[in-house]
């Protein structure tokens, strides 16, 4: 095709395509920076549907705890834990869920029991915890007496199926089983009940 010919062909298509556009008037600045827009667009919303692509796909990680703190520190210095457990489990109810804590101060030292020794402790769920029930909230009475009580570390959790099974999760592993965003330990800013 000859050089002219090709030209005049370009010039048409792209008269065309201004028309259509409705932009015949405009300049080619004009348009380059719509284009630029539309592509800015364009970006926005694939990665939109790529973000949303990846929330359908991840389901959320199944846990066992979805909230642990301090109740109440009484009068008296009586401290009182609770823990919020489900039960990601399809296959059997939980029979019951022992969980080991342990008690620490303002300044992040054990703090030991004025009626016991030690900063740890036992405080056991029974169930039956289905998986298709909601949160079970467990609250005991005071499991420590210190003045200086500020927030608990979860140390073990040991859980009975009804089936017979047992899963035990200790220190290292307790973190997988924590519901996303919670941390096991004391938060900087006070015993927040963790939720």
């Amino acid at each position: 095709m000859k050089p002219f010919l090709l030209t005049l062909l370009i010039a048409s298509t792209v008269s065309a395509a201004l028309f259509l556009l409705g932009a015949s008037a405009q300049s080619i600045e004009d348009l380059r920076a719509q284009q630029t827009h539309l592509e800015d667009d364009l970006t926005s919303v694939r990665a939109k549907i790529e973000a949303l692509g990846k929330q359908q796909a991840s389901p959320p990680k199944p846990y066992y705890i979805a909230a642990f703190g301090l109740y109440d520190v009484d009068s008296a210095g009586g401290v009182e834990p609770s823990i919020h457990l489900v039960n990601p489990n399809k296959s059997s109810p939980i029979k019951y869920a022992n969980i080991k804590m342990q008690l620490f101060d303002r300044v992040g030292k054990p703090a030991s029991s004025s009626i016991c020794e030690g900063s740890t402790a036992w405080v056991k769920m029974t169930g039956p915890i289905a998986f298709s029930d909601d949160v079970r909230k467990g609250r005991w009475d005071p499991v420590w007496y210190n003045h200086s009580g500020w927030c608990i570390k979860l140390i073990e959790l040991d859980i009975e199926f009804m089936d017979g099974k047992h899963r035990r999760f200790t220190s290292k592993t307790l973190p997988s089983v924590l519901k996303e965003g919670l941390k096991n330990g004391c938060p900087p800013n006070g015993p927040e009940f963790q939720e």
